[in-house]
């Protein structure tokens, strides 16, 4: 079935772009760990506990594996900077806050 197999496709994708993203991470000096913890989030929302037996059906990995993966990337002994400055950081909180409350 071709649409089984472009999910397989966009899932292996998807599984590259995160080994991807985790390398730009490194490579910018920048911790894994926050996005591991909005994979988690994600996986929460997504209730993915009962959701295993059914990844090959889903066209992105489960959000469960790519936090794992991300948070499997972390190294301790590395020293980390954050992406964003503090202001740039509470900007886009606000921005964040108005929007929800909209």
């Amino acid at each position: 079935d071709k649409a089984l197999v472009g999910r397989i496709v966009k899932r292996a994708n998807e599984a590259q772009a995160d080994e991807d993203a985790i390398a730009m991470l490194k490579r910018a000096g920048n911790s894994p760990r926050p996005t591991a913890a909005l994979f988690e989030r994600l996986a929460k929302e997504q209730d993915e506990g009962l959701a295993y037996s059914a990844e090959f059906l889903r066209s992105h990995p489960l959000s469960t594996r790519r936090a794992s993966r991300f948070a499997a990337s972390f190294d301790p002994r590395a020293h980390y900077t954050p992406a964003l400055s503090q202001p740039r950081w509470e900007a886009l909180s606000d921005i964040c806050l108005k929007r929800r409350q909209s």
